[in-house]
């Protein structure tokens, strides 16, 4: 059994609840886990019961959870080219932004004609930065493919790769997660009001 964040109806956090389910979990929420392995899929062998590990979710789990289930193209810029970031004040746009300037990018809020934009919102916010990109094809959205498609950008989705990039530079000290709260599991939907407020510039981070 786990424990686990689910919607139960349409709307927001209000509509969520831990609820206790066996393995796999409907549509719990969370697309990020991190914990010690329980249990291995068959093939694996690079991770064995015991490890330590940081990864993303499989498709139909979730990170909110006190069990879930891990996974076992790229634009080039060269340094002082510019970076446009939408939302770049929750978790990601700030780990974004100091990995641009790891690698000497300009990064930037909302301005003028930029090289590549990396929207983290979707909607009319990207529908209204993307004319700022010099080349269309340099507009890239993590939560809106199709909006980003129409406007001649690329949609990108999260890979275990990119993640252990993150890692990486997080491990050395190049950048800093800017974790801003830890949550218990049972307040998991504050975890999600929070975040889902705009108003939580970091990382939320839900322990077991």
């Amino acid at each position: 059994m786990s424990t686990a964040l689910v919607f139960n109806d349409y709307g927001g956090p209000e509509t969520q609840e831990l609820i206790d389910r066996d393995i796999p979990l409907p549509g719990p929420l969370g697309l990020e886990a991190s914990g010690v392995v329980t249990a291995v899929g068959e093939g694996v062998e690079e991770f064995a019961v015991g490890d330590e590990v940081l990864g993303l979710v499989a498709p139909g789990h979730g990170g909110i959870a006190s069990y879930t289930v891990l996974t076992a193209g790229q634009i080039e810029l060269e340094p002082g080219q510019s970076l446009l970031l939408l939302g770049a004040a929750g978790g990601v746009g700030l780990m974004a932004a100091q990995i641009g300037k790891v690698h000497q990018f300009t990064v930037l809020g909302v301005a003028g004609i930029v090289d590549l934009i990396v929207d983290l919102v979707g909607g009319q916010p990207l529908r209204d930065m993307a004319p700022l990109a010099k080349n269309p094809r340099n507009v890239i959205s993590t939560v809106d493919p199709a909006a980003v498609r129409e406007l001649g950008g690329a949609g990108i989705q999260r890979t275990p790769e990119a993640l252990e990039k993150i890692t990486d530079v997080i491990k050395y000290g190049l950048v800093d997660p800017h974790v801003r709260a830890r949550l218990s599991l049972a307040d998991a939907q504050k975890a999600v009001a929070a975040v889902e407020s705009g108003h939580l510039a970091g990382k939320v981070v839900v322990e077991p």
